[in-house]
Protein backbone atom coordinates (compact mmCIF):
# COMPACT_ATOMS: atom_id res chain seq x y z
CA UNK A 1 0.00 0.00 0.00
CA UNK A 2 1.24 3.35 -0.89
CA UNK A 3 2.42 6.38 1.77
CA UNK A 4 -0.98 8.39 1.71
CA UNK A 5 -0.29 12.27 1.94
CA UNK A 6 -2.61 15.52 3.04
CA UNK A 7 -2.40 19.02 3.98
CA UNK A 8 -1.29 19.54 7.20
CA UNK A 9 -4.33 21.39 9.14
CA UNK A 10 -3.71 25.03 9.34
CA UNK A 11 -0.71 24.97 7.16
CA UNK A 12 -3.00 24.01 3.88
CA UNK A 13 -0.16 24.61 0.91
CA UNK A 14 3.10 24.80 3.15
CA UNK A 15 2.85 21.18 4.66
CA UNK A 16 1.69 17.90 4.34
CA UNK A 17 1.82 14.81 6.55
CA UNK A 18 1.57 10.57 5.49
CA UNK A 19 -0.12 8.30 7.17
CA UNK A 20 3.48 6.93 7.87
CA UNK A 21 3.75 10.17 10.25
CA UNK A 22 6.38 11.63 7.70
CA UNK A 23 6.17 15.88 7.46
CA UNK A 24 6.86 17.68 3.90
CA UNK A 25 7.29 20.94 3.38
CA UNK A 26 6.11 22.23 -0.11
CA UNK A 27 7.67 24.12 -3.03
CA UNK A 28 6.82 27.54 -2.41
CA UNK A 29 8.36 31.22 -2.64
CA UNK A 30 8.31 33.47 0.81
CA UNK A 31 8.86 37.05 1.46
CA UNK A 32 13.20 37.90 2.86
CA UNK A 33 12.61 41.66 3.88
CA UNK A 34 11.67 43.29 0.50
CA UNK A 35 12.56 40.31 -2.20
CA UNK A 36 10.97 36.95 -2.57
CA UNK A 37 12.86 34.07 -2.54
CA UNK A 38 11.83 30.54 -3.42
CA UNK A 39 12.15 27.46 -1.04
CA UNK A 40 12.84 24.13 -2.33
CA UNK A 41 10.26 20.87 -1.53
CA UNK A 42 11.77 18.72 1.35
CA UNK A 43 11.08 16.48 4.38
CA UNK A 44 11.16 17.66 7.45
CA UNK A 45 13.19 16.11 10.33
CA UNK A 46 11.96 14.69 13.38
CA UNK A 47 13.51 16.15 16.73
CA UNK A 48 12.63 14.82 20.16
CA UNK A 49 10.64 16.68 22.48
CA UNK A 50 12.16 18.65 24.76
CA UNK A 51 10.94 17.81 28.04
CA UNK A 52 12.10 14.28 27.31
CA UNK A 53 8.83 12.85 26.85
CA UNK A 54 9.52 10.96 23.55
CA UNK A 55 6.84 12.54 21.66
CA UNK A 56 8.79 13.45 17.94
CA UNK A 57 7.97 17.04 16.57
CA UNK A 58 8.15 18.92 13.58
CA UNK A 59 8.73 22.85 13.19
CA UNK A 60 6.24 24.39 11.02
CA UNK A 61 6.76 28.23 10.26
CA UNK A 62 3.90 29.93 8.60
CA UNK A 63 4.35 34.18 8.29
CA UNK A 64 7.35 34.69 10.10
CA UNK A 65 6.56 32.60 12.97
CA UNK A 66 7.71 29.14 13.64
CA UNK A 67 5.53 26.06 15.62
CA UNK A 68 6.56 22.99 17.14
CA UNK A 69 3.95 20.73 16.34
CA UNK A 70 4.03 16.73 17.72
CA UNK A 71 3.70 15.32 14.34
CA UNK A 72 1.13 12.29 16.03
CA UNK A 73 -1.33 14.98 16.31
CA UNK A 74 -0.80 16.44 12.98
CA UNK A 75 -1.50 12.60 11.78
CA UNK A 76 -4.77 12.61 13.08
CA UNK A 77 -5.72 16.05 12.54
CA UNK A 78 -5.14 15.18 8.87
CA UNK A 79 -6.27 12.19 8.44
CA UNK A 80 -9.06 11.53 10.97
CA UNK A 81 -10.30 15.16 11.99
CA UNK A 82 -9.81 17.81 14.55
CA UNK A 83 -10.91 16.37 18.04
CA UNK A 84 -11.40 19.12 20.41
CA UNK A 85 -11.22 18.20 24.32
CA UNK A 86 -9.82 14.81 23.25
CA UNK A 87 -6.04 13.46 23.39
CA UNK A 88 -3.69 11.81 20.49
CA UNK A 89 -2.63 8.21 22.03
CA UNK A 90 -0.76 5.61 20.93
CA UNK A 91 -1.94 1.94 20.76
CA UNK A 92 1.42 0.38 20.79
CA UNK A 93 2.93 2.98 23.62
CA UNK A 94 5.10 4.03 21.51
CA UNK A 95 5.31 7.64 21.49
CA UNK A 96 8.04 8.06 18.71
CA UNK A 97 5.72 5.85 16.37
CA UNK A 98 2.89 8.52 14.72
CA UNK A 99 1.82 6.10 12.16
CA UNK A 100 -1.99 6.57 11.51
CA UNK A 101 -2.52 2.80 12.26
CA UNK A 102 -1.04 3.11 15.36
CA UNK A 103 -3.19 6.78 16.84
CA UNK A 104 -6.87 7.40 17.88
CA UNK A 105 -8.22 9.92 19.69
CA UNK A 106 -9.67 9.42 23.38
CA UNK A 107 -10.41 10.96 26.50
CA UNK A 108 -7.42 11.95 29.80
CA UNK A 109 -8.79 8.81 31.42
CA UNK A 110 -8.19 6.61 28.37
CA UNK A 111 -4.81 7.74 28.44
CA UNK A 112 -4.40 6.87 31.81
CA UNK A 113 -5.47 3.53 31.05
CA UNK A 114 -3.24 2.79 28.22
CA UNK A 115 0.35 4.43 30.43
CA UNK A 116 -1.08 1.46 32.79
CA UNK A 117 -1.50 -1.00 30.06
CA UNK A 118 1.81 -0.05 28.65
CA UNK A 119 3.87 -0.12 31.87
CA UNK A 120 4.39 3.74 32.12
CA UNK A 121 2.52 4.73 35.27
CA UNK A 122 3.84 6.14 37.85
CA UNK A 123 2.30 4.32 41.07
CA UNK A 124 3.48 1.71 43.61
CA UNK A 125 6.90 1.34 43.57
CA UNK A 126 7.64 3.78 40.82
CA UNK A 127 6.25 6.40 42.09
CA UNK A 128 9.19 8.63 43.40
CA UNK A 129 8.34 9.30 46.70
CA UNK A 130 7.04 5.91 47.60
CA UNK A 131 7.54 4.32 51.25
CA UNK A 132 6.19 1.10 50.59
CA UNK A 133 6.54 -1.91 48.20
CA UNK A 134 3.72 -4.50 47.01
CA UNK A 135 4.66 -7.09 49.22
CA UNK A 136 4.58 -4.74 52.67
CA UNK A 137 1.34 -3.15 51.31
CA UNK A 138 -0.04 -6.55 51.09
CA UNK A 139 0.85 -7.53 55.02
CA UNK A 140 0.11 -4.36 56.15
CA UNK A 141 -3.70 -4.97 55.23
CA UNK A 142 -3.60 -8.54 56.77
CA UNK A 143 -1.79 -7.58 59.55
CA UNK A 144 -4.36 -7.13 62.77
CA UNK A 145 -2.12 -4.38 64.33
CA UNK A 146 -3.48 -0.79 64.58
CA UNK A 147 -1.69 1.48 62.06
CA UNK A 148 0.00 3.84 65.17
CA UNK A 149 1.58 -0.12 66.18
CA UNK A 150 2.97 -0.31 62.60
CA UNK A 151 4.14 2.73 62.05
CA UNK A 152 7.59 2.65 64.41
CA UNK A 153 8.21 -0.96 63.25
CA UNK A 154 7.98 -0.12 59.35
CA UNK A 155 9.57 3.41 59.71
CA UNK A 156 6.86 5.07 58.20
CA UNK A 157 3.58 7.51 59.42
CA UNK A 158 0.56 5.92 60.40
CA UNK A 159 -1.34 8.62 58.04
CA UNK A 160 0.29 6.02 55.33
CA UNK A 161 -0.43 2.97 56.74
CA UNK A 162 -4.04 3.96 56.96
CA UNK A 163 -3.98 5.07 53.16
CA UNK A 164 -2.64 1.95 52.08
CA UNK A 165 -5.43 -0.26 54.18
CA UNK A 166 -8.06 1.51 53.10
CA UNK A 167 -6.96 1.75 49.07
CA UNK A 168 -6.70 5.41 49.43
CA UNK A 169 -2.58 4.79 47.83
CA UNK A 170 -1.72 1.46 46.58
CA UNK A 171 -5.18 0.29 44.75
CA UNK A 172 -3.12 -1.40 41.91
CA UNK A 173 -2.51 -4.09 44.54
Amino acid sequence: MSEQWRPVVGYEGLYEVSDAGRVRSLARTVRVGASMRPVAARMLTWRTDDKSTGYVYVSLCREGRERKAPVHLLVLAAFVGPAAGLWGLHRDGNRANPALGNLYYGTPKDNSQDMVRHGRSQRGVKAFNALLDDELVGWIRESRQSSLELAPLLGVHSSTIRAARLRKNWRHV
